[in-house]
């Protein structure tokens, strides 16, 4: 099974892309990213990584620790 790291999720776009994400591959399938949590009640619903994406160590960690398939 695939895994899907989404960096900037608390965005219109990152939350319109989890939405649809959990919906093909499920919520354990979704992992969300982003400076502050994501305004949405089905983000709680999939794993949340504090994570500044312009922190070029942060992210290359995050990437190593959930491994996605996609990001």
């Amino acid at each position: 099974m695939s895994n899907h790291l989404i960096v900037g999720a608390a965005g219109q776009l990152g939350v319109e892309l989890m939405l649809a994400l959990q919906a093909k591959y499920g919520a354990e399938r979704v992992t969300l990213s982003d400076i502050r949590p994501v305004p949405h009640p089905q983000a709680e619903a999939s794993e949340f990584i504090l994570c500044d994406a312009r922190d070029k160590d942060a992210l290359d960690h995050l990437i190593e620790r959930t491994q996605p398939s996609t990001v």
